[in-house]
């Protein structure tokens, strides 16, 4: 069974690029595998960004249990909501979910600097 709600990733800069995972393996029973071709869609869930599905480079990779997404970019300020669908050798198809806010690293310590003034 699906998670109920979408997991919230840690800020990512608008500079880094990196991949992230959807983790499919708890849910795949002895011997199933996801196969097929994963689809990823992104929406924008706070902010504005014209072209959400930018965040992402490339197409996505089945590893073992997970599905692995390259993301690029995004815009400050934004929050985006990614889905990922996958299908298994044993004719099922899951879903995962999860949201990711964009932010300038800058902003991050200036936030943490007001939550605990000796941060330096």
């Amino acid at each position: 069974m699906s998670a109920p709600h979408a997991a919230r990733w840690p800020f990512k800069d608008p500079q880094e690029a990196f991949a992230c995972a959807f983790d499919f393996a708890r849910e795949l029973a002895e011997g199933e595998t996801l196969s097929g071709t994963p689809s990823i869609t992104v929406e924008v869930v706070a902010g504005t960004d014209a072209s959400p599905n930018s965040i992402k480079s490339g197409a996505p990779v089945i590893e073992g249990g997970r599905v692995l997404q390259r993301l690029v970019g995004g815009l400050p300020g934004v929050t985006y909501s990614l889905t990922c669908i996958a299908s298994t050798s044993e004719g099922n198809t899951l879903a995962r979910a999860a949201i990711l806010p964009v932010e300038v690293a800058s902003r991050w310590n200036e936030y943490r600097r007001v939550i605990n003034p000796t941060t330096t």
